[in-house]
């Protein structure tokens, strides 16, 4: 019990962009990341559409992308579409191991399918009921 107590205060001490005070765990991917989703930030902007930010903790330092540079951590804001099972980042830190943040996109992606078996998935099917 103390154990949840101190990494729930560890996150919200390191949230960024994010006032979150509800990360959850949602999966733990063994020999490579734990994903929560802040479940007080889940918001209803249509009728199948929500907003929601996710957190990824790697367990080494990994790549976004091949020319990303190394995170531990990355938060996400995403919106969801779940009648069509779209995406799309309106904002995204990665950190560094010093939680400086080093790789960040300030502007909405386009929305892209969902791909199955990854952790927008997971988020996606908790948001949506699915």
């Amino acid at each position: 019990m103390i154990r949840n107590g101190v990494v729930g205060i560890m996150l919200l001490a390191g949230v960024s962009g994010a006032f979150a005070a509800d990360w959850t765990l949602l999966e733990r991917e063994p020999n490579n990341y734990f994903l929560f989703v802040d479940k007080s930030s889940v918001r209803k902007t249509a009728p199948t559409t929500f907003t929601v930010w996710m957190r990824l903790m790697f367990d080494k330092p990994t790549h976004e992308s091949p020319t990303a540079p190394l995170i531990v951590r990355a938060d996400q804001h995403l919106t969801i579409n779940c009648s069509t099972r779209q995406s799309s980042a309106t904002s995204l830190q990665g950190y560094d191991e010093h939680k400086v943040i080093v790789y960040q996109l300030n502007r909405p992606s386009a929305f892209q399918d969902i791909a199955p078996d990854t952790a927008i998935e997971t988020v996606a099917n908790k948001v949506c009921g699915g």
